[in-house]
């Protein structure tokens, strides 16, 4: 009974201590935020430009910094980042003493699109659109010229799509696509930036497709032979027109 009772005393003598201290430290602001710290998790296939959005959540974060570390408003947190398109998920940490880490991971964007101010409009995954970027703080990814994707969303997923059906590296990949165009009657177009070869793919079965592109690229490449179109849009074959021909 007496070993019982010291260990009682000693765990509330303990206890009562370790309030103090950690009262003594809260009235001398330990516990005061004083540092936002943001990370980005960068896609290995894709460069991350959108400095400015960042800079925009560290400043709608700077109410933060004077509140104790324990009483953030996680809700807040949470409320504000729900409300940017570009991050696809994120995590928020409390760091003892006084620092708040958020960790942002951005949506993939799969194409931009150009309008009528010369800006871009990057798209992401759902085919929403992004707020409009100049052209030196956009993604490096293929470019539409086009007004009707900008009014049409269901245009705009169908081209996320067929992106996604498409490798991201390799002999004919989405690295390689400079523009898209489209045509109610022929489908996408894919313009490379290897000497502004045009890649005809329509709308279906683009994996397939792709891997014919692939393969006769491959075939061009070792006989040395230069294309200025390449037509997969077609039944059962794929349809070669050289540099030379008319």
């Amino acid at each position: 009974m007496k070993v019982i009772l010291k260990w009682s005393v000693s765990i509330f003598i303990l206890l009562f201590f370790s309030a103090g201290g950690f009262y003594l430290l809260d009235q001398n602001q330990f516990f005061i935020v004083s540092q936002v710290q943001i990370f980005i998790e960068k896609d290995e296939y894709q460069d991350f430009k959108a400095q400015d959005d960042v800079l925009k959540i560290h400043k709608s974060f700077e109410s933060l910094k004077g509140q104790t570390i324990y009483e953030l408003d996680l809700k807040f947190l949470k409320s504000t980042l729900d409300q940017e398109l570009w991050i696809k998920s994120f995590r928020i940490h409390r760091k003892w003493p006084s620092t708040l880490q958020v960790y942002l991971q951005p949506e993939l964007i799969y194409f931009s699109i150009l309008n009528a101010n010369g800006e871009l409009r990057p798209v992401i995954e759902n085919g929403k659109m992004l707020a409009a970027k100049r052209v030196n703080y956009s993604a490096d990814v293929p470019l539409v010229r086009q007004s009707e994707f900008i009014a049409d969303e269901s245009l705009r997923l169908k081209l996320v799509q067929l992106l996604k059906d498409i490798p991201v590296r390799g002999e004919f990949s989405r690295q390689l696509i400079s523009e898209i165009q489209f045509d109610e009657t022929s489908g996408f177009t894919l313009v490379l930036s290897r000497d502004n070869l045009k890649v005809h793919l329509g709308e279906k079965q683009i994996r397939s497709k792709s891997l014919q592109v692939k393969q006769v690229m491959q075939y061009l490449d070792s006989k040395k032979i230069q294309a200025r179109v390449i037509d997969a849009n077609l039944s059962q074959k794929v349809l070669v027109r050289l540099r030379k021909d008319p």
